[in-house]
């Protein structure tokens, strides 16, 4: 007897009928339930991420502005002399020699010891920068008189400057480069940058150039926002992150079509982070990218450790940062505050804008959650 005359026994038997309707419910609902467990196990793994870091930012205590007992810097110097560098374009904070040079919300840009004391005065301006060879680069209205100056003041271009970071006569401003620039980096004695789409040499190029070069050197046309080593660019926004030499050649993509944040380069390795919240990273030679967290509002690193911020649970508004190894694992909270962007790390410091009544201020935060200061001058209480 096969399936079929089975079948016709069951069905045409009336005691049996009742058997077949019984197994036929419970199939369904076996099927049912595998689809509902599949579904809820793909939902699971982006919210267990979301869980494990506020979990971790749940174990932060209440700050306090107390000083550390050691200063960050000396504990910070064992490690930090083994740290890879870090490779990032023009930014709102950076350390060099022992300072702290930042963009003040308030306006201007300024330099700070690490271990603290009185904050000096370098641009009236509070912009993104590049710190190399003792020059200080950044973006502005040129000074000058010659024709291309003029040109690019008339226009309103914003080009590409440098003054000296040791003060004194030599601390004038210079222009680097005349033309329409819209983001830049610098490294290895040479200036990379996105041109605009007015340029008046290359539109919407990415280009290079040493200073006191006449005009610039296309290296592709388009890209984004750039960030180098010296021997490769990188550049990310809109979607992807993307490396080529730097004589044009070799053009890769480090990341699949996800739109991008921020990037930067330690070691061999790019870091990024997606409009997701995802903090990914990849080789620098490509290869596939692997998500280190997820629920990141931003982040930064100073080579040793990432810094991100956790964002609230909905039960308040306070977010966390939180401190990482470089593979995203053991989480430590460093301090809870309304946190807008982290704009920087080094020295042992991670310096972040925080939101409030009047505004965004400026903060610092020790590696270790030990201590919480105000920069620049400002308090909660002005």
């Amino acid at each position: 007897m096969n399936i079929f005359d089975w079948a016709k026994v069951i069905f045409t038997n009336r005691d049996l009928k009742w058997w077949a309707a019984f197994s036929a419910c419970f199939a369904a609902s076996v099927a049912l339930l595998v689809l509902m467990f599949a579904g809820m196990s793909s939902c699971s793994k982006a919210q267990a991420e979301r869980r494990r870091l506020q979990a971790i930012a749940a174990t932060a205590t209440t700050t306090t502005t107390t000083a550390p007992t050691l200063p960050p810097e000396e504990a910070f110097a064992v490690s930090a002399a083994d740290a890879p560098t870090v490779y990032e374009g023009s930014a709102l904070m950076t350390e060099s020699g022992g300072y702290a040079y930042y963009a003040h919300p308030s306006g201007g840009t300024y330099r700070e010891p690490l271990s603290g004391g009185d904050a000096e005065k370098l641009l009236d301006s509070g912009t993104k920068f590049c710190i190399m060879n003792g020059d200080i680069y950044f973006l502005g209205k040129p000074e000058g008189d010659s024709a291309a100056e003029k040109n690019a003041r008339d226009k309103n271009y914003n080009c590409i400057l440098r003054t000296r970071l040791t003060g004194g006569e030599n601390s004038k401003i210079e222009t680097v480069y005349p033309g329409n620039v819209y983001d830049f980096a610098a490294a290895s004695g040479t200036v990379f940058f996105l041109t605009g789409d007015k340029d008046i040499h290359f539109p919407n190029s990415l280009c290079k150039m040493r200073p006191g070069d006449e005009k610039p050197d296309k290296i592709y046309s388009g890209g984004w926002i750039p960030f180098s080593d010296g021997s490769r660019v990188y550049w990310y926004g809109g979607k992807g992150v993307f490396r080529i030499n730097t004589d044009g050649s070799g053009k890769t993509a480090l990341s699949d079509d996800v739109r991008v944040n921020r990037a930067l380069l330690v070691g061999d390795r790019v870091y990024f982070l997606t409009d997701k919240g995802e903090l990914r990273r990849v080789r620098s030679s490509g290869g596939d990218s692997e998500v280190l967290v997820r629920g990141c509002g931003d982040f930064a690193t100073d080579g040793l450790y990432l810094y991100t911020i956790a964002q609230g649970d909905g039960a308040s508004n306070a977010e966390s940062i939180i401190r990482l190894d470089m593979d995203g694992g053991n989480g430590k909270t460093l301090c809870r505050a309304d946190v807008n962007q982290i704009i920087g790390a080094g020295g042992g410091w991670v310096y972040f804008h925080e939101w409030t009544a009047d505004g965004s201020l400026l903060r610092r935060v020790n590696y270790n959650g030990e201590g919480l200061e105000y920069v620049g001058g400002q308090s909660g209480d002005e």
